[in-house]
């Protein structure tokens, strides 16, 4: 799967199943495929995810218009890693390898 914002792009996998979605990037290497989430729905302030057992990553949240609100670098072992607004959408990006910025408007193929 293609995820791009019109200028740049991204290849990444999307996880779908509920073990793909528990499991994330855990135990992956640092040069990990990135991996999009999409959630049923937009999720509200206070909704979290974590770094246990996973590499550094930067984690590109988006809404339901997959507009991206918020991009983080994310440490291992972080057991709360909590966007400032909600999100319907999750990109786990390997460090250093996330072509996204906020305020990016994204589309995927």
């Amino acid at each position: 799967m293609i995820v791009g914002n019109g200028r740049k792009k991204l290849y990444c996998k999307p996880a779908k199943s509920l073990p793909e979605k528990i499991r994330g990037i855990m135990f992956s290497g640092p040069s990990f495929t990135p991996l999009l989430f999409s959630f049923g729905r937009e999720t509200g302030n206070g909704n979290a995810i974590h770094s246990f057992f996973c590499p550094p990553f930067t984690a590109v949240f988006a809404d339901a218009r997959k507009k991206v609100t918020e991009v983080m670098d994310v440490e291992p072992w972080w057991p709360w890693v909590t966007p400032s607004k909600p999100f319907k959408y999750l990109l786990e990006v390997p460090r250093g390898k996330n072509p996204f910025s906020k305020g990016d408007e994204l589309s995927w193929e």
